[in-house]
């Protein structure tokens, strides 16, 4: 049985087909939807579901909450359980196969990316660990208010090793769920058994965020529960602002220097920033480091290694990506386009290119990627309109092998 077609669509297809499920789309939309959602009902594509797409298309505000629950309804009906690792987890992987070809880890993390359990949301073990030891610390505090002899507070210290703070747990579940704002009972399942030692941290979290991770739950969990403490929009505009203001900050002081006329010396000072493009994705990496058995110390390694920084998929998507928009809207390689305040989440979705068959985005970000990127052309596609023809292509190519 051969696999399913893995197919990556952009947040604003998810966006319009939210529309239609709400009685706001156009027939062409209406019928693309339909189109897809039997392919992935047969089984012949997978729609992934990422941490970006749901960044972007999830953004909340409660007077229109059914146009956030349609759009929902849509990632539900398309994607359903299929996942990708969020993306820091995702480039921590490829800087971690890395570091394990180069002899600097024991263990090389590779896995399917492709999951069926819509894990798409960042693992919580680093916060599951600090509530192993905020618990151990809370404790030493209070004995050491309460027991001010330093015999008795030594013997009582030496009792507090043996505690079993996976039973101890139990009594404050109601209130950790309380606080993380999900059921008592997810969080007997995961963080008591992580405390006892019997399950990873790993697992605990996965345990944790599969009751939530179901688009629509997500919604009334994350947006409407937990509200403010929310930050999942705002970490892709973050991220998207801080590419674009990058960007820009070059662009203006290449634009300063007497060579910005000469088309040949700019684009030999722009190939020079490699470095600086390839550092977003080891910077990314470090935000799920420790999952990985990864310290800075062997990020920076990695990293300064032109070889095997340049080999990591990410960093190579990166240091292509930018450098072709850098030229763009320098005026080398076009009249000078103009910077879109969107391009760092594009390049965020561009991470999960090398493991999907197709790849949607927009016509502009598609075409940068073909000219950076052209061993990947056949995979990225302009048009929403020509999907599903596309797919069709590819299924029989597929079936022809």
């Amino acid at each position: 049985m051969k696999r399913p077609l893995i197919v990556y669509l952009d947040t604003q297809d998810l966006s319009r087909f939210g529309d239609v499920l709400r009685g706001k789309g156009d027939a062409l939309h209406e019928a693309l939807f339909n189109k897809l959602e039997a392919r992935k009902l047969a089984g012949d594509v997978a729609f992934p579901l990422t941490m970006p797409l749901m960044s972007e298309l999830l953004q909340y505000d409660a007077a229109h909450r059914e146009t956030t629950l349609r759009k929902a309804e849509a990632v539900e009906r398309l994607c359903g359980v299929h996942a990708m690792p969020p993306t820091t987890r995702l480039v921590a992987m490829e800087v971690a196969h890395s570091a394990h070809q180069s002899g600097l880890i024991a263990s090389d993390p590779r896995a399917e990316i492709l999951s069926d359990d819509r894990l798409w949301f960042p693992s919580l073990t680093d916060t599951l660990h600090d509530l192993r030891a905020s618990m151990h610390s809370a404790a030493r505090q209070s004995l050491a208010t309460s027991l001010p002899d330093p015999a008795m507070r030594q013997r009582a210290e030496q009792l507090l090793e043996t505690v079993d703070w996976g039973v101890e747990v139990v009594a404050l579940a109601p209130k950790i769920a309380k606080e993380v704002g999900l059921p008592t009972e997810t969080v007997l399942a995961s963080v008591a058994p992580f405390l006892r030692g019997e399950i990873s941290s790993v697992e605990a979290s996965r345990r944790m965020l599969s009751g939530i991770s179901e688009p629509s739950v997500f919604v009334n969990m994350y947006f409407e529960r937990w509200g403010a403490m929310g930050a999942l929009p705002t970490w892709i505009s973050a991220a998207s602002t801080t590419v674009s203001r990058y960007l820009s900050a070059v662009r203006d002081n290449i634009s300063r220097l007497r060579i910005a006329k000469d088309r040949k010396q700019v684009k030999l000072l722009v190939s020079r920033l490699k470095p600086t493009f390839r550092a977003i994705s080891f910077e990314l990496a470090r935000m799920s480091a420790a999952e990985f058995e990864l310290s800075d110390e062997i990020i920076d390694l990695i990293a300064a290694d032109e070889d095997a920084a340049s080999a990591i998929p990410s960093a190579k998507i990166a240091e292509a990506a930018l450098e072709a928009y850098m030229l763009q809207i320098m005026g080398v390689t076009t009249g000078g386009s103009k910077i879109e305040g969107s391009v760092g989440g594009d390049l965020l979705h561009a991470f999960y290119l090398p493991y999907v068959d197709l790849w949607r985005s927009d016509r502009r970000f598609s075409a940068t990627l073909r000219q950076a990127l052209p061993y990947y052309t056949d995979r990225i596609s302009g048009s929403l309109a020509e999907l599903p023809k596309t797919i069709e292509t590819k299924l029989i190519s597929s079936s022809a092998r």
